[in-house]
């Protein structure tokens, strides 16, 4: 028997825990939609002798599988497939998946793909071709992953990303920065009730083509979201304001050069739901010019990193009023001044202040050396604590602070003296009134070789106004070499007596 269509054969066969397919031949099938649909209780398959090879149709081949905890897919020949629209949809129990030999490269419908997936902590997709895909709506619906990278996926050609990452538990989703994701028709609740959502850049989006955009829709009940990256994005001429209200927990937002960002709600939106954001204080906007702009004042088409200000957060003057955050700005071209500000003296609200940001003042160059020791994260603390003990109550213990060091775009352990280059420290530690700060630090290991010295990346005088001080002017870079040399002298003496 070869028969040319499976679909459905197992349909709902809820007490079925197992199936033994050794003797079936597929040789000729060419559609296996919905095989082991609502298969509830089938906990193992093996499916390494099935020839998938002239399959076209794989839609909802496992869904409802929700006994499933392993499925091995790599013996499957998916290069004729055209429809994998809701293939793993409710697999809830489903942990590992080995996607790794798919060809998806004909492929053009991934709706509901992985949707209800809720045990599954990691995906790779990073052999997906999905270069015809025109359909993602639900894709990601559910999923329990903490990170979803994309940035493999070609998203060109998609039209249809409805509720795509509605109700998902991932902390961060990393779109290409290769590819435009140029084509969006519908994008509806894309982003809805992502509880866990902490810091989104759709700087690749170009939404020209888009008949209708608002930010209430696709964005709704994201309350981790802290950090929006829309430098990048184009909207089409004739859409309405990109209101941003309604993203209550949202501290920084970077707008792009072109559209209109009005951070309040605009016409057809829901505007009561406005006095309840930051429990009913009145937000405002600071850019890295320190220029302070209400709610529904941001000026359009102009670019720049915005970082929220809750008037009546944190410390506030008699009445209530004050700032109470500061950031290291960007603008579209990648300058910044790193203006930062703080609460003022007196009582007002209670309320805690968002996150601050810190930047250095100056950089910091470190000689290349080939026999220098390098500065692990516990000698970045302790230089962290000299420079911003003070005034910044950097803590000098190392365990209360976390460091995150990044060199060429990756994750390293230490500021290594024998790699020239920049090194971008990010510390993250908490007040005694539990608000966080956080410390962005540019360390720079100069090669004496290069053509161009290394300068300072920010500007000097930079004014901190929680305190009034003013930084001194960047010191000449052959002093701060100097002074780095001797950094690096001492760590290297700590290293020496440690061992």
């Amino acid at each position: 028997m070869r028969p040319h269509s499976l679909r459905g054969w197992f349909w709902d066969f809820k007490k079925l825990d197992s199936i033994d397919l050794a003797g079936l031949d597929m040789s000729q099938v060419d559609d296996m939609s919905f095989m082991f649909g609502d298969c509830s209780s089938l906990e193992r398959l093996d499916l390494s002798g099935l020839d998938t090879s002239r399959v076209v149709e794989m839609g909802g081949v496992f869904h409802g599988c929700s006994s499933l905890e392993d499925l091995d897919l790599s013996t499957f020949d998916t290069s004729r497939v055209v429809n994998m629209a809701g293939l793993l949809s409710g697999c809830s129990s489903l942990k590992t998946v080995d996607l790794s030999s798919f060809d998806t490269s004909e492929v053009t419908d991934m709706g509901a793909m992985f949707s209800g997936c809720a045990s599954l902590k990691s995906l790779d997709l990073s052999r997906f071709d999905t270069s015809k895909v025109t359909d993602m709506a639900r894709m990601f619906a559910g999923v329990g992953a903490d990170v979803l990278d994309l940035s493999r996926l070609n998203m060109a050609n998609v039209q249809n990303a409805d509720w795509m990452f509605n109700g998902s538990q991932c902390k961060k989703i990393i779109f290409s920065d290769k590819y435009t994701i140029g084509n969006l028709t519908s994008m509806g609740y894309m982003f809805t009730n992502c509880p866990s959502l902490e810091s989104l850049d759709l700087s690749s989006f170009d939404l020209s083509k888009m008949p209708t955009f608002g930010v209430a829709t696709v964005f709704g009940t994201c309350p981790s979201l802290k950090t929006l990256d829309l430098s990048g994005l184009v909207l089409g001429d004739g859409m309405p304001s990109l209101p941003l209200a309604y993203l209550e927990s949202l501290e920084k937002v970077s707008l792009p050069s072109s559209g209109d960002f009005s951070l309040s709600p605009a016409g057809g939106f829901h505007e009561t739901a406005l006095p309840n954001w930051r429990n009913g204080k009145p937000l405002k906007w600071r850019n890295e010019k320190g220029e302070v702009f209400a709610a529904d004042a941001i000026p359009a088409r102009t670019a720049g990193t915005y970082t929220a200000v809750v008037e009546g957060g944190g410390s506030g003057d008699g009445d209530g009023n004050g700032s109470g955050n500061g950031s290291s700005g960007s603008n579209n071209d990648g300058s910044g001044n790193g203006n930062g500000s703080g609460p003022s003296n007196g009582s007002g609200s209670v309320d805690p202040a968002p996150k601050r940001t810190v930047a250095f003042s100056e950089a910091v160059a470190l000689p290349l050396d080939a026999t220098g020791v390098a500065m692990d994260k516990d000698d970045i603390v302790r230089d962290l604590a000299k420079r911003f003990g003070s005034r910044e109550g950097f803590p000098a213990d190392a365990d209360s602070v976390t460091v995150t060091i990044v060199h060429g775009g990756k994750e390293v352990e230490v500021i290594d003296p024998t790699r020239a280059g920049t090194y971008e420290v990010t510390a993250v530690y908490s007040m005694p009134d539990g608000t966080e700060r956080v410390i962005e630090a540019t360390y720079t290991v100069a090669d004496p070789a290069a053509k161009a010295p290394v300068k300072p990346t920010v500007k000097s005088a930079t004014r901190l106004a929680q305190t009034g001080d003013e930084m001194p002017v960047a010191v000449p870079l052959a002093t701060a070499a100097l002074a780095a040399c001797a950094l690096a002298a001492a760590v290297a003496v700590r290293r020496r007596a440690r061992g």
